[in-house]
Order: structure tokens, then sequence, then C-alpha cells
């Protein structure tokens, strides 16, 4: 019995690491394929997020400039990653000639990233009673709102906290840093 179980692991061995050359497949220079099976998916939606929370920082501050840099950036990304309603979505914004305007496209915008980022880690959807469809994803617990700006940046309330083991809390009642 100790001498077929040691065999048997050997033959796994050699049929396991000889699989690819008995069926002819070479793998130098195959570097390129290795790595993106080393990077995971999720890599991708948390560089998007950080994009978005770019454009969402710019919208507080009332920077009209910034957003759309970042909006633009995000929509690059986004098609490169194969998501072509999230870069048009983001072009919106990029494409807005207003601060009303490219808050009113961020709307969409962020019911696509809210929606993407479920068990991405540790995440808080935002939402502003004072605005019509005003929820927005943000890292931070501190509220900063891109809708209302530099007028009332601290207005809104957690939504719903999406915590690092992928559970959900629902927020709290209040508005406007209450």
């Amino acid at each position: 019995m100790q001498q077929i179980i040691p065999s048997t692991v050997r033959m796994a061995f050699l049929i396991l690491f000889s699989a690819p050359f008995l069926f002819g497949q070479n793998h130098a220079g195959s570097t390129d394929a290795v790595e993106k099976k080393l990077q995971s998916p999720d890599t991708a939606v948390v560089r998007l997020l950080a994009i978005y929370e770019s454009i969402s920082q710019a919208l507080v501050a009332d920077d009209l400039g910034l957003a759309k840099a970042h909006a633009a950036d995000l929509s690059a990304s986004a098609e490169k990653s194969g998501s072509l309603e999230l870069a048009n979505l983001a072009m919106s914004v990029a494409g807005a000639e207003t601060l009303e305007e490219s808050r009113e496209a961020f709307k969409p915008l962020s019911a696509s990233v809210i929606a993407m980022a479920q068990d991405q880690g540790q995440y808080v959807t935002m939402v502003c009673p004072m605005v019509p469809d005003g929820r927005w994803l943000q890292s931070s617990v501190t509220t900063a709102n891109p809708y209302m700006g530099q007028a009332m940046p601290q207005c809104g309330k957690p939504e719903i906290s999406i915590r690092p083991d992928g559970s959900k809390a629902t927020g709290g009642s209040g508005c406007c840093g209450s």
C-alpha cells in the first residue's frame, strides 16, 4: 500500500506537468497571460471606483474642470475594461458645460457605480434628501456631497454601508451631517 500511494502521486505530477508539452502548448514568452491571470478582476473595479471618487470630490469642491478631467479618465478606463455603459455615463459628465449639468449627469453614473461596488470592500452609499435621486458612493464616512458642493458639503446621510466582509448596514436617520 505504501508503494501505491507514492507511485500514484508521482504519476499525477507527471501527467500534470507534461500535459502542456503533450498537447503542443508552448508557454515560452507567455508572461502577459500569466500576469493577466494573476490580476484580480476586482483590481480594475477598485481603480474605476477610485476615479469615480475623484469626480465626486471635484464636484464637492465646485471644480467643473477637474470633474470633467476625471470623468474623461473614468470613461477611458471603463472602456478599456469593457464597461461601455459606464464609459458613456462618465463621458456625459465630461461633456457637461456647467456644474449643474455635471451634477445631473453624475446621478446615473452614481447609480451604475453603486451597483458595481457590491462586494468591493468598504464603501458607503450616501443620499441627499434635498436632491431627487441624490445618491452617491464614497469610501469615507464623512459626508462629502457632490450635488450640493461648497454650498452644503455635509448635507446627506449614509443609506447603505458595504463593510469589508461584504455585509451591508443601513444608515440612520438624519440629514446634513446630523
